[in-house]
C-alpha cells in the first residue's frame, strides 16, 4: 500500500513531464507552419518530444493525435530536407530519361533503310537528319554521363528532339506520322521529367509548334507544299524521297505502330507506377492508423499547434 501510494506522485509528476514536452512539441509546430520554408530540424524536435512525452504517458491520448498529424499531415508542404532528397530522385530520373532518350534515337536507324527502299529524291536533306540524329544522340549521351539535366540543357534538348521529329515531314508531310510521334514524345517527356504545370505548358507549346509552323509555311506558300488537292481528291507529293506503294505502306504502318506500342507502353509504365505509389501510400497509412487510431482515414489531416 505504501509503495502505491508512493507511486500516486510519480505518475502525477510523469503526467506533468508528458506535458511539458508535448507543449515543446507544439512549439516546434508552430514553428514549422509559420516558417515553412526554414530547415526542418524543428520536424525531429517535434517528434523527438512527442516521443518522449508518449513514453512518459503512453495513454496521453492529445500528445497520439498529434504525433499522428505530425507524421501523415502536411504532404503538400515538403520540408526543405526532404525537398532536396527529392530533388536529387528528380535529378536521378532526369539522367535515366537522358539515358533512355540515347537509345530510343539509336532505334531510328531503320528509317534510313526505309527511305533507301522508298527512292531517296533528296540526299542532302536525309543525311542533315541523319547527322542531326546522331548529334542529339551524343548530346543525350552526354547529360547521362555527367548528369547535366538542369532546365537549361533539358530545353535544348527538348527543342532539337521535336525539331529532329517535325524533319521528319519530308516523308509524307506535317500532318502525317508527326502529329502522332510529337504527342508520344510529349507524353513521355512529361512522364519521365515529371514536368510540374509550367513545364507541361511549355511542351505542349514546342509539340504544337512541330505541327503548326511546317504547316502554316506551306498553307502560305514559304515552302513547297506537301499536298495537293484537286477535283475532290488530296494527294501527297514525294519531297525527300518517292513513295512507291509498298515501301511506303510500310513506312506508315511501321511508324503508327511505333507511335501505339510508344503510347501504350508509356502509360502503362504511368499506371503501374501510380497504383505502385497509391498502394505504398494507403498501406502506411493502414499502419499509422494502427498506432494512432484517432488519426482521421484519409491520413491527411495537416497539424496544427
Amino acid at each position: 500500500i505504501e509503495a502505491l501510494l508512493d507511486g500516486d506522485p510519480d505518475l502525477a509528476r510523469r503526467g506533468e513531464l508528458a506535458d511539458q514536452h508535448l507543449a515543446t512539441a507544439r512549439e516546434a509546430i508552430r514553428n514549422i507552419l509559420n516558417r515553412p520554408d526554414r530547415d526542418h530540424g524543428e520536424y525531429r524536435r517535434a517528434v523527438a518530444e512527442l516521443l518522449q512525452a508518449l513514453a512518459l504517458k503512453p495513454g496521453h491520448k492529445e500528445a497520439r493525435g498529434l504525433m499522428g498529424r505530425v507524421l501523415m499531415g502536411g504532404a503538400d508542404e515538403l520540408p526543405s530536407e526532404a525537398r532536396r532528397n527529392l530533388e536529387e530522385n528528380n535529378h536521378r530520373d532526369r539522367v535515366r530519361a537522358a539515358r533512355e532518350n540515347a537509345f530510343s534515337i539509336f532505334g531510328w536507324w531503320p528509317l534510313g533503310v526505309l527511305a533507301a527502299w522508298m527512292g531517296i529524291r533528296e540526299w542532302g536533306t536525309l543525311l542533315g537528319i541523319g547527322v542531326a540524329a546522331c548529334a542529339l544522340l551524343g548530346y543525350f549521351a552526354w547529360m547521362a554521363s555527367t548528369g547535366k539535366v538542369r532546365r537549361l540543357y533539358s530545353l535544348f534538348a527538348l527543342l532539337a528532339g521535336f525539331s529532329l521529329i517535325g524533319a521528319l515531314g519530308v516523308f509524307v508531310g506535317p500532318l502525317f506520322v508527326v502529329p502522332g510521334l510529337a504527342t508520344a514524345v510529349a507524353a513521355a517527356t512529361m512522364v519521365a521529367l515529371r514536368a510540374a504545370s509550367r513545364a507541361r505548358i511549355v511542351i505542349n507549346m514546342i509539340s504544337m509548334g512541330v505541327l503548326l509552323v511546317p504547316a502554316l509555311l506551306e498553307f502560305y506558300g514559304v515552302v513547297d507544299p506537301s499536298y495537293v488537292f484537286t477535283d475532290g481528291n488530296m494527294c501527297i507529293l514525294p519531297n525527300a524521297t518517292d513513295l512507291p506503294a509498298t515501301p511506303t505502306w510500310v513506312f506508315l504502318l511501321s511508324t503508327n505502330l511505333l507511335t501505339l506500342v510508344m503510347g501504350n507502353v508509356l502509360v502503362g509504365r504511368a499506371v503501374d507506377a501510380l497504383l505502385r505509389a497509391e498502394r505504398k501510400e494507403f498501406a502506411q497509412a493502414w499502419r499509422f492508423r494502427q498506432v494512432f487510431p484517432d488519426l482521421e482515414p484519409t491520413g491527411r489531416q495537416r497539424s496544427q499547434p
